[in-house]
């Protein structure tokens, strides 16, 4: 009989190809907070946790809820626990490709992933282990939507660095999604001090209040002085002038890219390199490395929605300049008209 040793070592090249191209471990976040939208949920809650012992050492856990469409146990078999299944490819609307998504958990190299969810009146749980093998069983409760939970042991003096890292991966890559992701960290004040692991705050279990913050932001562009949004054909652009022009797209309200290289305006160079702008577009997409955009037909007419953006910031701009002719401000008015004026709409 023919060992399959060389498939099981392919696939795990495979697998890790997949892990190691996140730049960023905490970058998992994005993935799961796609395919929970994907999912249909209408929020998301991520929660960060610390269990400690004595000795200042325990087990972190960060926690991914939804409240969509679940897993049943034909979907945890053919896509879920297989490398590459997954029912998205071919669906433009939905973001995640090739069950992505859910590897990018082993980039943070944790020692535990635990999956609950459920669908059609079952509800299972699949533990994923360090070496990336798995067990499955029914779960005794009916489950809505999916959570995900990440265990990692760590001392506690690196769980404040881990929950800033899990934010600013939420912030830079979720802002302006649509749906509502609500971030806990309950770990505030953690220290190497056995001590100071116990809360103080006796009322804490009678708040409330529901805890963390909404990391949603408005799409806008936020450091600049003039802006204008321009919506058409389904895409919506918000265009201004910054100090240092920033070019950035969006699907779904996630980040697909932001930067400040020109090379990512390609043939819109001229016509845009000194404004800063937000694309949103549900049909443009990123390419499987995640370093850019991918430019096809899609992505040209999105610029093109840009480029009619800045044709309207232009009024604006006009308007700005005149009220601050009105002020008196010389000096400005002159910056203004030197640097951007001429750029403006330009064909």
């Amino acid at each position: 009989m023919k060992s399959d040793e060389p498939t099981r070592d392919l696939v795990e090249q495979a697998l890790d190809n997949l892990v190691k191209q996140f730049a960023n471990p905490m970058d998992f976040l994005r993935e799961l907070v796609q395919n929970s939208i994907d999912a249909g949920s209408p929020r998301i809650e991520v929660e960060l946790r610390f269990k400690g012992g004595d000795d200042g050492r325990g087990v972190a856990e960060i926690e991914v809820r939804d409240f969509g469409q679940g897993m049943d146990e034909d979907v945890i078999d053919s896509q879920l626990t297989r490398l590459f299944a997954s029912a998205k490819e071919g669906d433009r609307t939905a973001i995640g490709k090739f069950g992505i998504g859910f590897t990018s958990v082993f980039a943070i190299r944790p020692d535990v992933v635990r999956v609950i969810t459920g669908k059609h009146g079952e509800a299972w749980e699949v533990l994923f282990l360090e070496d990336r093998s798995f067990e499955k069983r029914r779960h005794p409760e009916l489950a809505g939507g999916t959570t995900i939970t990440i265990y990692k042991r760590m001392r506690a003096g690196k769980v404040a660095e881990l929950a800033r890292n899990a934010r600013k991966s939420l912030v830079h890559w979720c802002e302006h999604a649509v749906t509502p992701i609500r971030f806990v960290d309950t770990t505030a004040g953690l220290t190497e001090d056995p001590d100071a692991l116990a809360s103080d705050d006796v009322f804490a279990a009678f708040a409330t209040e529901e805890p963390g913050e909404i990391l949603n932001q408005p799409f806008v562009l936020h450091d600049a002085i003039v802006q204008v949004e321009h919506t058409q054909d389904g895409v919506v652009a918000v265009v201004g002038w910054a100090p240092q022009p920033s070019w950035s797209f969006f699907s779904g309200g996630l980040t697909l890219l932001r930067s400040n290289d020109p090379v990512h305006l390609a043939k819109f160079e001229s016509q845009l390199r000194t404004l800063s702008f937000k694309i949103l577009a549900r049909n443009v997409g990123h390419t499987l490395t995640r370093d850019n955009v991918i430019q096809d037909a899609n992505w040209e007419a999105a610029m093109r929605v840009a480029l009619a953006g800045a044709v309207k910031l232009r009024v604006a701009v006009l308007d700005h300049m005149e009220q601050l002719a009105a002020a008196g401000d010389a000096a400005e008015l002159a910056t203004w008209h030197a640097r951007l004026v001429p750029d403006l709409g330009r064909e």
